[in-house]
Order: structure tokens, then C-alpha cells, then sequence
């Protein structure tokens, strides 16, 4: 695994606004305004399934996390150490 393939693994790894949009199946801006404090005029009651939703993305990004960990595992197990870049040795 490369270093550019590890990081866009990690970095994608974070659950957006969408994400939960899509899972509880509400408007992004719906899950917005639910995130407001309940006196503001753009607040919204979040949507009745929202932790069901949540377990769910949560869940499905330990296993993708999991799985990144193990590959990196086995990597440095399997191949051989990498030799510094010549930047790192000024």
C-alpha cells in the first residue's frame, strides 16, 4: 500500500452531513438545521431514526478502518523497510 492510497483511505474515513442525509433518508439541510441550537428560527427536530443512522455509519467505518489497519499490518510484516526520502536526512 502506498502512502497517497493510505491517506485517502483515512481522510474519507470522517461521516459527513450527506452521509447521514442519505442513511436517516432527510434533506442535508434538514440534518443542518438539526444540528442548530433549538432557539434559533432554522431549527430542526432531527430526524426519528438519527441514532440508528449513526450506529450504522459508525459501524461501517471502524470496518473500513479495520481493514486499513490489518493492509498496513501486513505490509510491515511483508515488505522490506523503506529507505528514507533524501529530504529527511538534511
Amino acid at each position: 500500500m502506498t502512502f497517497h492510497e493510505a491517506m485517502r483511505r483515512l481522510v474519507t474515513s470522517a461521516i459527513s452531513i450527506r452521509d447521514v442525509a442519505s442513511e436517516t433518508g432527510v434533506d442535508a439541510q434538514a440534518i443542518r438545521g438539526s444540528g442548530l441550537d433549538p432557539s434559533s428560527a432554522s431549527y430542526r427536530a432531527p430526524p426519528p431514526n438519527w441514532r440508528e443512522a449513526c450506529i450504522s455509519l459508525a459501524q461501517k467505518r471502524v470496518e473500513a478502518l479495520q481493514e486499513l489497519v490489518e493492509e498496513l499490518e501486513t505490509d510491515l510484516r511483508t515488505l522490506p523497510m523503506e529507505l528514507p526520502s533524501p529530504e529527511s536526512l538534511a
